[in-house]
């Protein structure tokens, strides 16, 4: 997904979980770049300016508010 900001990739969140078909995962956890450079992430994929992905997990938590702080920033460019 490609969302001019956070609040439309929250609302895209919603949006699918509100209409996710029975069986399917439903949507409680969405994660936005603003970053014209693109956004790091723990994982394999290079996240690039308004991308929007959407996710779930069993019991969702938040591990980063913000912005990662600089010493992860320093160690994960």
């Amino acid at each position: 997904h490609h969302k001019e900001s956070a609040a439309d990739c929250c609302q895209a969140c919603l949006d699918q979980a509100k209409n996710v078909k029975p069986g399917d995962t439903r949507c409680n956890i969405w994660v936005y770049c603003p970053s014209e450079f693109g956004c790091y992430s723990p994982d394999i994929y290079e996240h690039r300016h308004q991308e929007c992905w959407l996710k779930y997990a069993e019991k969702p938590r938040q591990n980063f508010k913000d912005r990662y702080s600089e010493t992860y920033r320093n160690n994960h460019p």
